[in-house]
């Protein structure tokens, strides 16, 4: 991957996938396969639950998403959630 502010080029599918997993990079743009894909919401793993302190037996839930991106070609701009 090409570390540059503005545009990044990622070299396969799971490091795209996984950029979309980090909230800094909202909004940036990714070239994979020479498409464009804009990271428009962050998405969120899976966990099985996180202890809070100080409370024993309490475990705040956590609900997992998926990234949302932007895919541009030509002219056409979609929307997408689920790359696989």
């Amino acid at each position: 991957m090409e570390l540059n502010d503005s545009v990044l080029v990622v070299s396969s599918k799971e490091e795209l996938i996984a950029q979309g997993y980090n909230h800094m990079n909202i909004g940036k743009e990714f070239i994979y396969s020479g498409k464009s894909f804009i990271l428009k919401q962050p998405g969120i793993r899976a966990y099985s639950g996180i202890p809070l302190a100080g409370y024993a037996g309490v475990r705040a839930t956590i609900t997992p998403r998926t990234p949302k991106w932007t895919l541009k070609i030509d002219d056409l701009i979609m929307e997408i959630s689920i790359l696989a």
